[in-house]
């Protein structure tokens, strides 16, 4: 399962929400010492905090500020796990084993892929009594993944049971980035994907099982591709796209259109072509059904993906044809 590093990246360009009620449990778990078992990081965390909300957040942070993703095998073909077994319950049981040693390689190599991220957390979880779980699926991380649907899991991140509601976090893209200069990874913690509203996760992550989108009404696997890139920003934009806009945008008369079922944002819109220098200033025309209209000129013709901003941080991706 390999690291959205191209969408990684990027996220550093949106700003970074952080929770203050979190941040004495960031702090104290930020000068924990080395620890020789998962064991005794367990029993650390669940002696330092009282409650199943403080203790998985422990965990998220320290899993994220000291296991780095492992770029090299990334890159390498992928190989795929086989299990021999005659009943039910031996499958069981060698899955379970087998994703105990993703958890264990993870901690003692501090490095790993999203599968040990994920297997790590849930370990750390369960032995403090936390329901937690692996979700494996797929992402869309770039322009160029609209339209283009995979059917092959890519990706692996986490639900956790929290005061009596599941939620989301995925430990592998808030762990850092892959650095476009040398390729190597650079552990800089991010808060963008924990506990994100469901929608939010759901611009990007796509589970195989359809009842961890954990929203009333889920959308199927072609629905999620056709969407645009959302970036977590543009939730709380102000900014909203019709419903059925697609993420594939055709050039006609050399210009394309964006429609917009709300504008209560107060941040001026921006857009940029991937090959503009700059970003340029969007302006919104009202319609009489009180929707919006943005025109906007594409000369070139050559473009393949339009971003859009508010406050100039990036909110919404889309492929152009």
């Amino acid at each position: 399962m390999k690291l959205a590093l191209h969408f990684i990246s990027l996220l550093f360009f949106v700003s970074v929400s952080f929770s203050q009620s979190y941040e004495l449990v960031d702090k104290k778990v930020s000068l924990y010492p080395d620890f020789n078992s998962i064991e005794a990081l367990s029993y650390r965390i669940q002696n330092d905090f009282d409650t199943d909300s403080d203790r998985a957040r422990a965990v998220f942070y320290w899993i994220a500020n000291n296991i780095s993703y492992d770029v090299v095998t990334s890159k390498l073909p992928r190989q795929y796990i086989t299990f021999r077994y005659r009943t039910d319950a031996e499958l069981k049981k060698q899955k379970k084993e087998y994703h105990k040693r993703l958890a264990q390689d993870a901690f003692e190599k501090r490095i790993t892929l999203c599968g040990g991220y994920s297997m790590l957390f849930v370990e750390l979880c369960n032995l403090m009594g936390i329901d937690a779980k692996m979700i494996k699926g797929v992402t869309k991380v770039s322009p160029l993944d609209i339209n283009q649907i995979k059917q092959i899991k890519d990706h692996a991140w986490n639900a956790v049971y929290l005061n009596g509601h599941w939620k989301l976090i995925d430990i592998t893209w808030s762990a850092g980035y892959r650095n476009p200069n040398t390729g190597k990874f650079l552990l800089e913690f991010n808060d963008l994907y924990y506990l994100p509203t469901a929608q939010t996760f759901l611009a990007s992550h796509y589970p195989a099982d359809m009842e961890w989108q954990l929203i009333d009404q889920p959308i199927d696997l072609v629905t999620f591709f056709e969407r645009p890139l959302f970036y977590p920003d543009y939730f709380d934009s102000g900014y909203k796209i019709t419903d059925l806009h697609v993420g594939n945008l055709k050039t006609h008369d050399k210009k394309v259109l964006i429609e917009f079922d709300s504008i209560s944002g107060s941040e001026q819109l921006y857009y940029r072509f991937e090959e503009d220098a700059r970003m340029k200033p969007l302006y919104l025309k009202r319609q009489s059904d009180n929707t919006y209209v943005a025109q906007i000129k594409n000369r070139k013709l050559t473009s393949t993906s339009l971003t859009i901003y508010a406050n100039k941080a990036p909110i919404i991706d889309f492929k152009i044809n």
